[in-house]
């Protein structure tokens, strides 16, 4: 295979351009179970290829990440936790949406 003659501004060299399609398929059924547990908590799940978001309450997000992980590792690939990031509400914004639910719920 040949190398670029250019410089590259972000990332790292890719493999063949049958990778990407190749890890797709072999992920896609682990994307497909976390897609099923989030929809019945009322999460849900966005992969562009290996790029994945999980959205939901921390409570029911932060768990399926870790499901996630393991059934991304029965078949090989680990999640880069130096590219994890959570984006959550202020703390006391949070803490008083979870008193006021658990009271009306």
């Amino acid at each position: 295979m040949k190398a670029a003659t250019y410089q590259m501004d972000e990332g790292i060299k890719q493999g063949g351009m049958e990778a990407m399609p190749n890890c797709c398929i072999g992920i896609n059924q682990t994307g497909k179970s976390s897609h099923d547990s989030l929809q019945e908590k009322d999460g849900v799940i966005l992969s562009g290829a290996d790029d994945t978001y999980i959205l939901g309450p921390p409570q029911i997000a932060f768990p399926e990440v870790q499901l996630h992980e393991e059934s991304l590792a029965s078949i090989g690939p680990k999640l880069n936790y130096s590219k994890i990031k959570y984006y959550i509400k202020a703390p006391m914004e949070f803490e008083s949406e979870v008193k006021s639910s658990s009271r009306n719920g």
